[in-house]
């Protein structure tokens, strides 16, 4: 095998890293990114041929690495180069859009009040049994009464709705999500009752961080869920700190804390397999690192932990 190759396209893609003399075909080489932590979030899994695929897990980035031949249809590095700053210039273009994108999603969010008993979001969680108080639930969830819904442009209402705070690794509000609600603590009925704000920036990597990473018998742990009542489901069953990353692709692209130790994953049982998928993928890249990963799907197709949950609390009243 071509040791020189993989080395030269890891050094291309993460200049800062530092690779082994010596690859092994078929095997997982974790590489130090540089930084101080002394963290190893590079992998790369050579080929027989002298090819790899490479990547970080703490940002999701995968890439080919060719072998002596290279394959045929792979891009220029003046075509990459180009697309780069194509990238570059649109979010440039883009950036007095986000600004008033953050402007108006916090304004809605701080327009918004805790969640309680008492309003119609707290309502909501109860009756899915997933009223819960702790962990930064109140920094990023809050209840508004009157959100307007839009559909095809058309204004249909004003209703109450449960708002979840999207923030990047930092901290920084990217997005709110709204589930739209009926007063007496459903889901509103209207097309599509859960809707995300426009973004103040990319929204990879982020998620709704209903609780911090602690530590559970001495190893960092988190538990990832799709939507926040599942989240909160997987918290509610299991006693375990969750955070929700919105969609299946959100889950694939969560970007691991720093010392993270254990990952709990609650997958969705999708008809379609998507959710399982997701998943899987996360999985597949926690392992990567070095993540100890659980996985759990619910046995019945098309639901998800919050069904679970509602249906056993159901069954004991």
């Amino acid at each position: 095998m071509n040791h020189n190759s993989i080395t030269a396209g890891v050094m291309q893609h993460w200049p800062d890293s530092k690779p082994p003399h010596e690859f092994h075909a078929g095997r997982y080489t974790r590489i130090s990114d540089g930084s101080a932590s002394g963290d190893k979030p590079i992998w790369v899994y050579p080929f027989n041929d002298g090819s790899a695929v490479a990547g970080n897990w703490k940002t999701g980035e995968k890439e080919f690495i060719a072998g002596p031949n290279g394959p045929r249809a792979r891009p220029s590095p003046a075509f990459l180069m180009r697309e780069a700053q194509r990238r570059m210039r649109d979010e440039k273009e883009r950036e007095p859009e986000w600004e008033r994108a953050a402007e108006r999603n916090q304004k809605l969010f701080d327009e918004g009040e805790l969640v309680s008993l008492r309003n119609t979001a707290g309502k909501y969680l109860n009756n899915r049994h997933v009223f819960v108080l702790g962990g930064n639930l109140g920094l990023v969830l809050r209840h508004h009464g009157a959100v307007p819904y839009y559909h095809d442009g058309e204004l249909v209402g004003c209703f109450p709705a449960l708002l979840g705070a999207i923030t990047d690794a930092a901290g920084n509000m990217r997005a709110v999500h709204r589930t739209y609600l009926h007063p007496l603590g459903g889901k509103a009925h209207v097309p599509s009752p859960k809707k995300i704000t426009h973004t103040s920036g990319p929204l990879q990597g982020c998620s709704i961080k209903l609780f911090k990473v602690r530590p559970i018998e001495g190893v960092l742990t988190i538990g990832v869920a799709e939507g926040i009542e599942t989240a909160l489901a997987g918290f509610v069953l299991n006693n375990l700190p969750t955070v929700a990353t919105i969609s299946a692709m959100g889950m694939q692209r969560f970007v691991f804390p720093d010392g993270l130790g254990r990952l709990m994953v609650y997958g969705d049982n999708d008809k379609s397999g998507v959710g399982q998928g997701a998943a899987r993928h996360l999985a597949t890249r926690a392992h990567q690192a070095g993540i100890d990963v659980r996985v759990f799907i619910p046995p019945e197709t098309g639901a998800d932990w919050a069904d679970v949950l509602l249906d056993r609390m159901e069954a004991d009243e």
